[in-house]
């Protein structure tokens, strides 16, 4: 019979082999570097697309705090009306359904689930558009 011990670090060693296979399925084969600089790049693109449609200009004069607050706002409000109004709605209740698990009214399935669903909506709409150029 085996230690305990042995059995453990087959284990942890099986574990080990599915992680790595996983993250090289995930990232491709692609150095970590080389992945950090593609989302800097990215989200430089992202946030040029939704930051052209805010008026900055309002931002002006107000102290620090509150400018990064409302700099949030209108960021989130310019995200938000990228967005079909079918889909908006269902955003504010995936993000209902998150306040209520915060508060412990309800588990946090649906919301992750409900964000998910979202998510997977917005990426097949994304990989339709690449297919149709």
């Amino acid at each position: 019979m085996a230690p305990s011990g042995n059995r453990s670090w087959k284990s942890f060693s099986g574990f080990r082999q599915a992680a790595s296979a996983f993250w090289q399925r995930i990232t491709e084969g692609i150095e970590l570097h080389v992945l950090w600089g593609q989302f800097k790049s990215e989200a430089r693109q992202s946030y040029g697309l939704y930051s052209s449609e805010v008026d900055w200009a309002s931002l002006q004069g107000e102290t620090p705090w509150k400018r990064g607050l409302r700099m949030a706002g209108l960021l989130f409000w310019a995200m938000i009306l990228k967005l079909s109004p079918a889909r908006r709605v269902f955003l504010l209740i995936a993000l209902t359904f998150v306040l209520l698990a915060c508060v412990r009214i309800i588990g946090w399935p649906l919301p992750i689930l409900s964000l998910l669903f979202l998510i997977g909506l917005e990426l097949s709409d994304r990989r339709l558009l690449k297919r149709d150029l």
